[in-house]
């Protein structure tokens, strides 16, 4: 049986997505000195899908960079936010959720909710559940790695 890693990882998005009532979700894969983008669900799907960006790039880069989730209203002003990755999806969220993707150590790369309805009423509900997901994406890339 023959498995397409970026259907899984797209999957992946699309629970994101449907979750948080998010208008896209999307997944960078750190390869090499860049990230790039391996799943995506809602705006942009069609474009987006194996675009490259420097590996510290944006909000996304500066997740995996720092280890840490990051919860950024207002991101077209955040110092770093990749302009050209949204002109390129034709959309600017305000709101970016951004969970590192990480498996035994290794920053694999970066899983984020776009503009999201469903976090207001409980904030740390949905990281800790975006930050589930992005564990699960880590096995899913480190199956494929392995």
């Amino acid at each position: 049986m023959s498995v397409d890693l970026t259907a899984l990882l797209t999957s992946v998005t699309e629970v994101a997505r449907t979750a948080f009532g998010a208008t896209t979700s999307s997944l960078v894969v750190l390869v090499g000195d860049e990230l790039v983008f391996r799943g995506v669900s809602g705006v942009g799907a069609d474009v987006l899908i194996g675009t490259r960006m420097p590996r510290e790039e944006g909000i996304l880069g500066r997740a995996a960079a720092t280890r840490q989730t990051l919860v950024v209203t207002g991101a077209v002003r955040e110092p770093g936010y990749s302009h050209g990755t949204a002109a390129r999806a034709g959309y600017s969220p305000d709101v970016i959720l951004a969970a590192p993707i990480v498996h035994e150590g290794e920053v694999l790369g970066t899983l984020a909710v776009l503009d999201p309805t469903r976090t207001a009423t409980d904030h740390q509900r949905g990281v800790d559940l975006l930050e589930r997901l992005a564990d699960h994406a880590a096995l899913v890339l480190a199956a494929f790695d392995g």
